[in-house]
């Protein structure tokens, strides 16, 4: 069980920085008039940066595609509070 709550959230992870790479280059582009290409490569830096990349995804989220701020919240807090829930059901003692 161990092994696969690991690869559950090596894969969530990969999915949501995807998400929030694409998220910010539209909220750049949309923001800044800047082509696609640039707002993709300033994307990918400022997602890299751990807290500055999940408010800008966040905020592109809620901004661009037009998300509540629930909704925005799922996506980023709703499998962590999901694998929390499991880690501690698998930590237990039976």
């Amino acid at each position: 069980m161990k092994g696969s709550l690991n690869a559950i959230n090596s894969n969530w992870l990969v999915v949501t920085w995807d998400l929030s790479v694409v998220r910010n280059s539209c909220r750049f582009r949309n923001m800044f008039g800047i082509p696609t290409f640039f707002a993709f490569i300033v994307s990918f830096f400022i997602t890299c940066i751990p807290l500055l990349g999940t408010i800008a995804g966040f905020k592109g989220a809620i901004d661009v595609w037009g998300w509540s701020f629930f909704e925005a919240g799922a996506l980023f807090f709703g499998p962590f509070i999901i694998l929390i829930i499991l880690s501690f059901l698998n930590s237990r003692n039976y």
